[in-house]
């Protein structure tokens, strides 16, 4: 974030010790009213992937868009001169959310408001330490976290002590690496209206991995150690819309997924509230809900540990469904796991943290604050 656009004032050393006791009480008086009337706004530090669809962004934006339902401000802020923006591969109910240029526009924050800020951008997490509105951390990716961040650094050295994460998996290694840090949790959404079917599914079969070479790998050591199966299709679905991606999933009986640096996956959750079966390789560290606390995996896909076994699971899939002798137990599982990140779950996630802990809680930060202001300014009296 731009410094020019953090708050300054150039009077401010003019003023004497009562009188700066007496702006502090009387911006703080403001930032409760405005609390207390939601005339304060939630700011959402994001990237622009030149509109190419991005899990991470799509989190960010679902967060701002509930918020904004609800009843609060919300806004996106970036650093990009041409910004383009998600509404062609999420929509124009997100594109049409408020959205500033931290470099060009004059951005104010006042403390009322919250700036949250994923966790790849250290430097915003500095830049913006002046700033008198409460800084939060999003936390996604741990592979993330120590991409531009100095060695020796943390969170709390840029003044942050708060940290949302998508799951406990996630929120245990903040706790492990930064344990001043508080942490919350909020799941990610899988809209299982969009993604929900009935209809009979195609013998077609999706794939989502990292990259196309992964994809070919997969695909093609398929056809040649299946060659009875040269008639199946596969289609690549990394990269399509939100819509694309919603209809590949409603067509087709069965998705291979492998993303071994997730730290979550939400795009396998995406295919069984579609009715596929997923066929994907088992982490280094393991999904939330493709375990049990034990630790043990779960019913809810067909799992294999090396991609050298990738072929024979992919065939013995297509093989029950050729036959109609997928075992329920997998449907039903993977309904079950998919329902636990439903709309009803993520409002609820976003009522309690953002609202009931960083709103309530920003209420009992600025009262104190205002106690203390308010004691000074009586010292100071004296004093004189």
């Amino acid at each position: 974030m731009s410094k020019k656009n953090i708050n300054k004032d150039p009077k401010i050393k003019e003023l004497t010790k009562t009188e700066l006791a007496s702006r502090a009480i009387k911006n703080l008086t403001t930032a409760m009213e405005d609390i207390e009337k939601k005339n304060f706004r939630f700011m959402f530090f994001v990237m622009d992937t030149k509109g190419m669809p991005n899990g991470s962004l799509s989190y960010i934006y679902s967060t701002a868009k509930k918020l904004n339902d609800l009843g609060y401000k919300v806004c996106m802020l970036h650093a990009e001169k041409d910004f383009i923006g998600v509404g062609n591969w999420l929509g124009d109910e997100y594109a049409k959310l408020k959205h500033y240029n931290i470099e060009s526009d004059a951005v104010k924050a006042s403390p009322a408001d919250f700036l949250i800020i994923p966790e790849l951008y250290s430097n915003v997490m500095y830049q913006t330490m002046k700033l008198p509105c409460k800084r939060i951390v999003l936390l996604q990716s741990r592979n993330f976290m120590t991409e531009v961040i100095q060695p020796g650094s943390t969170w709390a050295d840029y003044g942050i002590v708060d940290c949302i994460t998508t799951s406990a998996p996630l929120e245990n290694h903040v706790k492990d690496v930064f344990p001043v840090v508080r942490t919350n949790i909020v799941r990610p959404l899988v809209d299982l209206k969009k993604f929900g079917c009935d209809e009979p599914k195609k013998a077609f079969i999706n794939i989502v991995t990292k990259s196309g070479g992964e994809t070919s790998r997969i695909v093609k050591e398929f056809f040649w150690k299946q060659p009875a199966f040269k008639w199946v299709t596969f289609r690549d679905i990394k990269g399509l819309s939100k819509d694309e991606f919603s209809n590949a999933l409603k067509e087709s009986f069965a998705t291979v997924w492998c993303d071994e640096t997730t730290d979550f996956g939400v795009s396998a959750l995406e295919a069984m509230a579609a009715g596929n079966v997923v066929v994907g390789r088992v982490p280094e560290e393991i999904p939330e809900w493709m375990a049990d606390k034990e630790g043990n995996i779960l019913d809810n896909g067909a799992w294999f540990y090396r991609m050298s076994d990738s072929s024979n699971v992919i065939a013995n899939v297509i093989e029950s469904f050729l036959m109609d002798s997928i075992p329920q137990e997998i449907y039903d599982k993977a309904a079950e796991t998919a329902k636990y990140y439903s709309e009803d779950a993520f409002t609820e996630d976003i009522k309690r943290v953002y609202i009931e802990t960083y709103v309530e809680g920003r209420k009992k930060e600025l009262t104190t604050a205002l106690g203390i202001a308010k004691n000074n300014l009586e010292k100071e009296k004296e004093s004189e």
